[in-house]
């Protein structure tokens, strides 16, 4: 929780949420009150079956799995529908660790498309500012 600085109003993540006009943001708070946890987990593993096992064993404790897809050596596209389910049985958002770094026509095209399709399955990804606003426009 935390305070509401004009007022020193203790603010729940109900009311958080309530304030909130990112989508994926309210979703995350109403997940951790729920769940009565901000727990967020990074799954830095090389197969899918290692992936699948985490989402399955810590899915009804966490709000958040992060991922790093391209570290997959099986990577298939069950995979991600597997990953899906998983997420929402378990009511958790998907993280993919991409840091995207690029000018926007390209980011968008990596975000979108490739075999990945993190556009398709992931609710929140990394990126640097570096290359300007033309990766937020990308992304959006």
């Amino acid at each position: 929780m935390t305070y509401l600085q004009e007022s020193n109003e203790l603010l729940t993540y109900i009311k958080r949420a309530t304030l909130c006009a990112n989508p994926v943001s309210r979703e995350l708070f109403l997940i951790m009150e729920e769940k009565r946890t901000n727990l967020a987990v990074a799954v830095d593993v090389t197969t899918k079956e290692e992936l699948l096992h985490f989402a399955r064993t810590l899915g009804p404790y966490i709000c958040v799995l992060k991922t790093h897809i391209d570290m997959i050596r099986n990577f298939d596209l069950h995979l991600l529908l597997e990953l899906q389910e998983i997420a929402k049985k378990y009511r958790f958002l998907i993280f993919e660790d991409r840091k995207f770094a690029d000018i926007g026509k390209t980011v968008q095209e990596q975000y979108e498309g490739g075999i990945y399709k993190i556009a398709n399955w992931s609710h929140m990804v990394t990126a640097h500012s570096v290359p300007g606003p033309g990766i937020v426009e990308g992304l959006r």
